[in-house]
């Protein structure tokens, strides 16, 4: 007999890993005495509308940090649309466990009120795309970040892989959500270039389209829409800052502009923005913000936008919009680099590379814009706005 195996009966030598599986039986025969193998217990099913009537998201959201824990204060305003999405989820995708339909409800949990503290309108086409799906995977990895800062280099080491591990796992199920639900999302395909966190800036027409829209508007929904507007592409605020920005926060500074103050950063106003800004500090009561709403929780941006009514079939009030389309504004008017991204709050170049390509050229002809490249380059006609 070989010391690396077993005899069969049948007098040849095998392997001892095969021995095992003849004294045991067939691999699918292998329960009871001497098996090396036992039927794994089936999950039971779930009914997943009673299951999903008693759901109530608990502990901290994956974007908690240390200095800024996070629960789910705003999961009333949106918990009728998650357990329509998780509910369409798994009738179209079939039974589903407990324990998936943990999963899978708990990340559309936090990808929806991720989007709702952008401003994003709570629908299936706003919220279940790749553009939001991208900010949503930003947003877990600088939590991440946060998170790792105050460890030893030993432990962070290994709290770094398992973090991003499990930010890849929420980001590909939020993902795998949203395509099937909104196949029209903008996915891009395998071969696509990966444009990273980033929503696509408005273009001109667009806006044209998007300011007559809000107009139309009457009361409250044209003032929170005209606030987002001026704050949004006046001074790049999305939902985290602009529905909570009063009169206090704008420093006139007569000639010299309008300075709107947030947390660790002061942002020059865009000209164009400077008088419809001070209309709207003219017109709110003290005490006030300006978007025209007193309401200050995190959902108050994205219930604001939902007041605004625009044509379903033209360009939609996105917030994150806006301050993709102020960054694209200032990288035009040729902003230095690092005031932009101090204004804007940016720790990496990557959403101002993210926005070059939307820069239109120096000149539309390729000639003359090398030649006015090579002008601004020798310090003849250098943009100094």
């Amino acid at each position: 007999m070989s010391s690396r195996g077993s005899t069969h009966p049948k007098g040849r030598v095998v392997s001892n890993r095969r021995a095992r599986v003849v004294r045991s039986g067939a691999g699918a025969d292998r329960v009871g005495l001497g098996s090396t193998a036992v039927q794994p217990r089936e999950a039971p099913m779930c009914d997943i509308v009673s299951w999903l009537a008693a759901y109530e998201p608990r502990g901290s959201s994956w974007r908690s940090t240390p200095s800024e824990p996070r629960g789910f204060e705003g999961w009333e305003g949106v918990s009728a649309f998650v357990r329509d999405m998780v509910g369409r989820y798994v009738e179209a995708h079939g039974p589903v466990s407990v324990f998936t339909a943990r999963v899978l409800t708990r990340t559309v949990v936090e990808l929806v009120l991720f989007a709702a503290e952008q401003g994003t309108t709570i629908s299936a086409s706003a919220v279940l795309t790749h553009w939001t799906v991208q900010q949503f995977d930003e947003a877990l990895t600088a939590a991440l970040r946060a998170r790792l800062k105050n460890l030893s280099a030993g432990d962070r080491r290994l709290a770094d892989a398992a973090g991003r591990s499990s930010v890849a796992s929420q980001v590909g199920s939020a993902r795998r959500v949203a395509q099937a639900l909104n196949p029209r999302g903008g996915w891009p395909m395998a071969s696509e270039r990966r444009h990273r966190y980033f929503s696509l800036p408005y273009c001109l027409t667009e806006l044209g389209l998007l300011e007559d829209q809000i107009a139309r508007n009457a009361g409250l929904a044209r003032r929170n829409g005209e606030a987002f507007l001026v704050l949004g592409l006046g001074a790049g605020l999305d939902g985290r800052w602009s529905a909570r920005v009063s009169p206090e926060h704008v420093q006139d500074l007569g000639a010299d502009g309008l300075v709107v103050q947030v947390p660790g950063r002061a942002v020059p106003v865009l000209h164009a923005y400077e008088a419809r800004l001070r209309a709207l500090v003219a017109q709110t009561p003290e005490g006030g913000l300006l978007f025209g709403g007193t309401a200050t929780h995190k959902g108050a941006a994205s219930d604001a936008v939902a007041r605004v009514r625009v044509d379903p079939g033209g360009p939609q009030l996105e917030l994150g919009r806006l301050r993709s389309t102020w960054i694209v504004t200032h990288l035009t008017m040729g902003t230095r680099v690092p005031e932009l991204m101090a204004a804007a709050g940016l720790e990496s170049m990557t959403p101002i590379s993210d926005m070059a390509e939307f820069v239109p050229p120096l000149d539309p002809s390729p000639a003359r814009c090398v030649a006015a490249a090579r002008a601004m380059l020798r310090g003849a006609g250098v943009v100094t706005r």
